[in-house]
């Protein structure tokens, strides 16, 4: 991403099994190195993976398998940085597309100077445009100078669908982050070779998710910030 050294950061709480879920420029530091520092983990949450021995009980990252969905936690972090998945209330979410997705209004961020939108709600419109896949026209309409291979990595975070969005391997080597340009169709093209809508066992091995039997924790109230910008 803009700064490698963030998506690193990133990448060595998931290959701990582990979950930011407040990812944010607040939670973002440098060290003496001037290497990124993800701060603040007090939200964060061990991602369950199935159990190679009993289907019934959780491993953690450790077991090498398929990880699971969790039980939401409430909103959690910050609202403007919260994926749709979270904003709606869902009873599980994958959380490593929860923090990509907030990796994501992070990046918008530090390359635009401003949010992307209010909150990954459909009443707000540019939301709506945007996790619908169009960016690029919103961009040209606002006539923010974006490259095509930044506009094609930022809309691979915020598809509506968290299985379309990038994982961290396809982000390190997205073209934008090689300094490489885009070909015919941009980097998405042919990514996805299962079907999009179906149920989360459909899915790939790798991305393979399943929901996990446990009492629902009562849900947070959701307050709404309001800018006029993003009227």
């Amino acid at each position: 991403m803009s700064n490698p050294s963030f998506s690193k950061a990133l990448d060595h709480y998931h290959k701990k099994g582990v979950a930011h879920m407040d990812v944010s420029l607040d939670n973002l530091v440098l060290d003496s190195k001037n290497r990124v520092v993800l701060v603040d983990p007090g939200l964060s949450l061990r991602v369950p993976h199935s159990d190679p021995c009993n289907p019934d009980c959780v491993s953690d990252v450790s077991a090498g398998t398929s990880r699971r969905l969790i039980i939401t936690q409430g909103q959690g972090g910050k609202l403007n940085y919260a994926a749709p998945e979270i904003v709606e209330k869902k009873q599980t979410v994958d959380a490593y597309a929860v923090d990509l997705w907030a990796a994501g209004v992070v990046l918008f961020i530090m390359l635009v100077g401003l949010a992307p939108f209010k909150w990954a709600n459909s009443s707000d419109k540019r939301f709506a445009k945007i996790s619908r896949g169009g960016l690029s026209e919103l961009v040209a309409a606002l006539d923010i100078p974006l490259s095509p291979e930044a506009i094609d990595l930022l809309q691979g975070f915020f598809y509506r669908d968290p299985r379309q969005r990038w994982n961290l391997a396809e982000i390190m080597q997205h073209p934008w982050v090689q300094g490489k340009q885009l070909r015919n169709g941009g980097y998405a093209a042919g990514r996805f070779s299962f079907p999009l809508q179906g149920p989360a066992k459909s899915l790939p091995a790798n991305k393979h998710l399943r929901g996990m039997p446990q009492k629902i924790q009562p849900n947070t109230h959701l307050a709404v910030p309001h800018n006029s910008y993003y009227c």
